[in-house]
């Protein structure tokens, strides 16, 4: 878990939370390393200035294999 600031970009104080998704805490040893995974990130929209708004997918790469696309979100 990590907190983003952005009072900057939208005036709030408070830091809010943002969680890793499963597939890459349980490979974070693998993708930190680089040896072995690389993680794709895909954008499904092109980039805008809404805070509230994040549409991408993530797949995870393997050496020997390919995970299917997860979603992202904002959390």
């Amino acid at each position: 878990m990590c907190f983003i600031q952005t009072g900057a970009l939208d005036g709030e104080r408070n830091l809010k939370p943002k969680m890793a998704i499963k597939q890459v805490e349980d490979n974070l040893t693998e993708i930190i390393t680089g040896n072995s995974l690389l993680v794709e990130v895909h954008c499904k929209q092109p980039p805008n200035a809404s805070l509230h708004e994040f549409d991408a997918e993530l797949k995870l790469v393997h050496a020997d294999k390919q995970d299917p696309f997860i979603d992202l979100d904002l959390k």
